[in-house]
């Protein structure tokens, strides 16, 4: 955990003013459906501690929004 954390720091540092301005989005396109990871996924977890701004419709307490 100590190394997760340390790169969150390095990230943090790199990305500067630009955490401010950028906007991620996570989506998973399947055959059936489109899935966006929300903010209890895994990717949503790790975006999250990075301090990264997400979408509204991905900012849910779920796992993941099916579309």
């Amino acid at each position: 955990m100590d190394n997760y954390y340390a790169r969150l720091t390095q990230f943090k540092a790199k990305m500067g003013d630009g955490l401010n301005t950028t906007l991620v989005s996570v989506a998973e396109l399947r055959t059936d459906a489109l899935w966006l990871w929300a903010k209890a996924s895994f990717s949503g977890v790790i975006l999250k501690d990075a301090g990264v701004t997400r979408p509204y419709s991905q900012t849910l307490d779920s796992q993941a929004t099916l579309i």
